[in-house]
């Protein structure tokens, strides 16, 4: 999946195993929750943060982490690794945010 972000997205830098404090800051969160990737535009900037199902089960707390990062602006996918976006719907669900690409 790692391989797979990183060709899709050429322009933005993916990073492994993050959390929500390390993404939202410490003021925002609570109770720290694990995030599978997190993808940043070429400035940085966190832009998007995904986790994967597994077994086809949704991870636990999905819904909160999907609140606590859309509230600040950052989008946030559940995905099922057994049926990844196609890459256009990827770069379609990153686009646009300020009139620049992600």
């Amino acid at each position: 999946v790692l391989q797979w972000l990183q060709t899709s997205l050429p322009e933005c830098r993916v990073f492994v195993r993050s959390s929500l404090r390390r993404v939202l800051g410490r003021e925002w969160v609570v109770q720290d929750r694990s995030l599978d990737f997190v993808i940043c535009d070429g400035r940085f900037e966190v832009i998007a943060a995904v986790d994967l199902m597994r077994g086809g089960r949704r991870r636990s707390h999905s819904d909160d982490k999907r609140q606590l990062l859309e509230s600040a602006g950052v989008r946030y996918a559940c995905w099922d690794t057994a049926r990844l976006p196609e890459q256009s719907e990827l770069v379609s669900w990153l686009a646009l945010r300020d009139g620049n690409a992600a």
